[in-house]
């Protein structure tokens, strides 16, 4: 690197407003077919936003949440790639694949189009909810937990010792931005109806007032398929440019990927 650019650089870097901040790393161990697949998190907040980097098989993706605007950036380093979604793009989302299969079914014979239609309709609207019941009390890496197993029609499917948020060695702000988050995410589930199942799923809302998981072990046939743990909780100083695209990326349309 030359001087020049490597006197830019250091304008650059020092340049930089940086404001105090939290990040949060998770790591979760999976086994599927005698394969073990690691993932590992790294959350930042601050400023009432939220990056998230995932980390698996050596691919990192990024997701950054401004809940308080609604706006969702899902970056893919390895494809110098972002996307921009907003809450209105799920409700045109799901139009889409609403479209897509009227046209399939369109396309079977009548009496195969009823048992397919029925199908989609038990698929989207009665997919069993986990119900948690609370089990104790325990410590996990020095945090007083509650502790939940999750049970689908009374096979148990996951245990998780949540963190109530004032044991949660964040500030007040910081779990101001993670509830804000969880209200976000549970406005787009309401709004999409009976496809709103798949976010809902995905985020559990009923657990996420009790606190922050500290440990999930999750369940599939009466087998344990995931461990995920809290491995740290810091208070920094973050650049602002967290919470930004890099500069030189193509953005995709989210309808097209």
């Amino acid at each position: 690197m030359d001087n020049l650019k490597l006197s830019l650089l250091f304008v650059l870097i020092f340049s930089v407003t940086l404001l105090a901040g939290s990040i949060i790393k998770t790591k979760s161990v999976k086994t599927v077919y005698n394969e073990t697949i690691i993932t590992e998190d790294i959350i930042y907040v601050q400023d009432g936003k939220i990056r998230s980097e995932t980390m698996e098989d050596g691919i990192k993706s990024i997701t950054i949440i401004n809940p308080t605007k609604g706006v969702i950036i899902n970056i893919e380093p390895s494809e110098n790639s972002y996307t921009v979604i907003t809450k209105d793009d799920f409700g045109k989302f799901v139009e889409q694949i609403k479209i897509q299969k009227e046209k399939m079914l369109e396309q079977l014979p009548e009496e195969q189009r009823e048992v397919m239609r029925k199908m989609f309709e038990q698929q989207m609207g009665n997919q069993p909810k986990t119900e948690y019941r609370k089990v104790g009390n325990e410590t996990i890496n020095g945090y007083n937990c509650e502790v939940f197993h999750g049970f689908i029609q009374d096979e148990k499917v996951e245990e998780m010792w949540i963190a109530p948020w004032k044991n949660m060695k964040l500030k007040d702000e910081y779990v101001g931005v993670f509830k804000t988050m969880k209200k976000f995410f549970t406005n787009i589930a309401e709004s999409l109806g009976e496809y709103g199942n798949m976010i809902d799923d995905e985020f559990e809302a009923e657990m996420f007032d009790k606190g922050f998981p500290v440990k999930t072990i999750e369940y599939e046939d009466g087998i344990q398929i995931v461990v995920e743990t809290l491995e740290e909780v810091t208070e920094t100083e973050l650049s602002p440019s967290l919470f930004e695209v890099p500069k030189g990326m193509n953005q995709k349309d989210f309808f097209e990927m």
